[in-house]
């Protein structure tokens, strides 16, 4: 999951939600379900990043910085 280029296609046997850390800082989250859903970016200290809408079957980068490290995704 390390880069995650078609969602459908690691998606073709899943069904649920997942994470992948391509560095320390940032954080993508796939949705492998066959409906949509928000997500937001958990800080490791704790606090929150945006609502973001992931579509099914797609995976979208929830961005994180050198001052926020993510750590991992949560539904909103």
């Amino acid at each position: 999951m390390a880069t995650i280029e078609s969602a459908e296609e690691f998606c073709g046997f899943l069904s649920d939600i997942y994470d992948s850390k391509p560095s320390s800082f940032t954080l993508r989250t796939v949705n492998c379900r066959h409906t949509d859903v928000f997500v937001k970016g958990v800080y490791r200290n704790g606090g929150f990043g945006p609502c973001v809408l992931v579509p099914a079957r797609h995976s979208r980068h929830l961005g994180g910085s050198l001052f926020k490290p993510l750590e991992k995704s949560q539904i909103c």
